[in-house]
C-alpha cells in the first residue's frame, strides 16, 4: 500500500476521542501505522495479528500526551482492524499497561459514523468506550489528586535520543505535576476537535518526542530552582 494509501485509511479511521471537561493534558500527536500483516507493534509490547474474526488489516494509533497526571511522558494506543472492504471490524485500547477488546462490550463504538468514538480516563487517558468503566481501575479515584505525580518521569526505553534524567528529576516532577496539574474531574465530557489536524505517521511523532520531553524537562528544572529560591 502506498503511504497515501495509508494516510487516507488512517483520517477516515482516526478514532473521535472524548476528554473530561477538566482534562489538563491536550494530545499533543497521533502517529499512525498500517500493518497489511501480522507484526510487531513499533510503539508498544503488542504483537498485531491478522487473518483472524475478519481482521485483514490494523491500523494503529499511538496518542502521545506530554503528561499522565502521575508523570512526564504518556503514550497511549489504539487498534482499529479493517476487513477486506476496509471496515471496521475490530477495536482494542491500551488500558492501564494493559491492551482491551472494547469491541465486546455491547456498547455502540460508532454511532452512525465510520470512526470508533472513545472515551479517555480523566488525567490517565485509558481508552474506553463508556466512563463508568474507567472504575475497573483501582486508583480512578484518588489519582489526579491525592496520588497526583507519584510516579515521576518515565523512560519508554523505545525512543532514541530520550533525555537523560536523575533521581533529582523525578522527586522534582513529582511536585510539579501535583501542584501544577492536580485536579478533580468534573466528569462531563467533550469530543477533541482537532484529531486529523495531528495525525502523523509514527516514525515522525517518534523523532519528535525526545526533543518535546526535554523541553518539559528543562521546564521542570526551571521550575524547582526558582520554587528554592522562595
Amino acid at each position: 500500500m502506498k503511504p497515501e494509501e495509508m494516510r487516507e485509511f488512517a483520517v477516515k479511521h482516526v478514532p473521535l476521542l472524548y476528554f473530561d471537561k477538566r482534562e489538563p493534558f491536550p494530545v499533543v500527536g497521533i502517529g499512525y501505522t498500517v500493518f497489511e500483516e501480522s507484526g510487531k507493534s513499533h510503539s508498544s509490547p503488542k504483537s498485531i495479528e491478522l487473518g483472524k474474526r475478519g481482521r485483514n488489516l490494523c491500523i494503529e494509533y499511538a496518542v502521545f500526551f506530554d503528561y499522565d497526571i502521575q508523570h512526564l511522558y504518556d503514550l497511549e494506543h489504539i487498534w482499529v482492524y479493517l476487513d477486506s472492504d476496509g471496515k471496521a471490524v475490530d477495536c482494542e485500547a491500551s488500558f492501564h499497561g494493559m491492551y482491551m477488546n472494547v469491541w465486546n462490550t455491547g456498547i455502540d463504538l460508532f454511532r452512525g459514523t465510520d470512526a470508533v468514538h472513545l472515551y479517555s480516563q480523566p488525567g490517565k487517558h485509558a481508552m474506553m468506550p463508556h466512563p463508568n468503566l474507567f472504575g475497573l481501575h483501582w486508583e480512578e479515584a484518588e489519582c489526579c489528586m491525592e496520588t497526583a505525580g507519584k510516579d515521576g518521569i518515565l523512560n519508554p526505553g523505545i525512543l532514541e535520543g530520550y533525555p537523560v534524567f536523575d533521581e533529582a528529576d523525578c522527586e522534582n516532577a513529582k511536585r510539579y505535576i501535583k501542584e501544577n496539574y492536580g485536579f478533580r474531574p468534573a466528569n462531563h465530557y467533550v469530543m477533541m476537535k482537532n484529531r486529523e489536524e495531528i495525525l502523523i505517521p509514527w516514525e515522525k511523532l517518534e523523532e519528535w518526542i525526545p526533543g518535546r520531553i526535554a523541553a518539559e524537562l528543562e521546564k521542570i528544572r526551571c521550575w524547582a530552582k526558582m520554587n528554592e529560591t522562595e
